[in-house]
C-alpha cells in the first residue's frame, strides 16, 4: 500500500499532539476519541467469559505506531500477541472475532491466520461480521470455529493483487527522461519502477510471485472450509444466502444471535 499520506518522520510529532488534545464534553459525557471516529476497540472481556477481538481497518505487520495509535490498522504481531494470551487466560471461555476489514497485507497473513486456526483448537472462536470480512480479514477469520455473518454483511474477494502507477507517459510530456542503472544481469532490480512501463519478464516475475502467494491462501481456506465451493477463488465478493451456498459462513444471524451460539458452543 501507499505511506497513507502520514510521513514517518512526523509520527511522533503527530502522536504527541493527539495525547495533548483536551477531551470533548457533549451532553454532560466526556466523549474519547472512539466516540468520534471509526477505529479498532480494544480487546476486552466480559462477565461471561467472551473475549471480544476486534479486526479493523487494513490489516499488516509491523505497522508504524501512528496508525495504531489512530486505530486505523490492525497489526498481525499485536494480534498474535492477543490471540495467544486469551487461549491461556482462565477468565476466557470462548473469543468472539469482530471482523470489520476489508483486507491488507500478504505479508503476515499466513502466519497470523495460523494463529487464529491454533488458538481455535484451545477455545472456540466464532468469527463474525455484519459489514464485511474480505481478502486478508477472511484469509484470518476462515479458521475460527464458526463463521457467521449478518444478511447484509459482504464476504470472501479470496485473492492477491499487485498494483502500481506508472508515469512515463505524463514524464514525457514534462520532457523529462528518467534514468535507471542496475548492475549487469540484475533484470528484476528496478521491479515495480512507476518510471517506465514494466518488462515481460518482470511482469512474468511479479505472477509467479503473486501466484505463489495465492495458492496459500487458497490451501488454508480450503483446510478451514471443507467443502468450499471452488468459485469463491475468483476472488469475488458475496452476501447473504449465497455465502452459505457457497460454503464461505455458516450461518446468517444477527451479532446477538452469534454471541449466545457463541457462548452455548464455550459451555457445551
Amino acid at each position: 500500500m501507499n505511506d497513507m499520506l502520514i510521513m514517518p518522520q512526523y509520527a511522533a510529532q503527530m502522536a504527541a499532539q493527539v495525547a495533548e488534545m483536551k477531551p470533548y464534553v457533549l451532553e454532560g459525557k466526556q466523549l474519547t476519541w472512539a466516540d468520534l471516529f471509526r477505529m479498532r476497540r480494544p480487546t476486552a472481556i466480559d462477565e461471561n467469559g467472551i473475549a471480544n477481538v476486534h479486526l479493523y481497518g487494513l490489516m499488516g505487520a509491523k505497522w508504524d505506531g501512528i496508525y495504531k495509535l489512530l486505530g486505523i490498522v490492525t497489526d498481525y504481531d499485536d494480534l498474535a500477541q492477543e490471540l495467544n494470551a486469551l487461549a491461556t487466560d482462565k477468565r476466557v471461555i470462548g473469543i468472539f472475532l469482530d471482523n470489520e476489514s476489508g483486507g491488507g497485507k500478504a505479508l503476515g497473513a499466513p502466519e497470523m491466520a495460523d494463529v487464529v486456526t491454533a488458538v481455535a483448537g484451545i477455545k472456540p472462536i466464532l468469527s463474525y461480521t455484519d459489514t464485511y470480512s474480505a481478502s486478508a480479514c477472511y484469509y484470518l477469520g476462515c479458521g475460527a470455529s464458526a463463521f457467521y455473518a449478518s444478511r447484509s454483511a459482504i464476504v470472501g474477494s479470496i485473492g492477491t493483487r499487485v498494483d502500481w502507477l506508472t508515469w512515463a507517459g505524463y514524464l514525457e510530456k514534462l520532457g523529462i527522461k528518467p534514468v535507471e542503472l542496475t548492475s549487469t544481469g540484475s533484470t528484476l532490480k528496478g521491479v515495480g519502477s512507476p518510471h517506465r512501463e514494466p518488462t515481460a519478464e518482470e511482469l512474468a516475475f511479479i505472477q509467479a510471485n503473486m501466484d505463489a502467494t495465492n495458492a496459500a491462501f487458497i490451501s488454508h481456506v480450503k483446510a478451514a472450509r471443507p467443502g468450499i465451493d471452488e468459485e469463491v477463488f475468483k476472488a469475488g465478493f458475496y452476501s447473504g444466502e449465497k455465502a452459505i451456498e457457497l460454503g464461505l459462513i455458516d450461518a446468517l444471524a444477527t451479532r446477538q444471535e452469534a454471541y449466545e451460539d457463541l457462548l452455548a458452543l464455550a459451555k457445551s
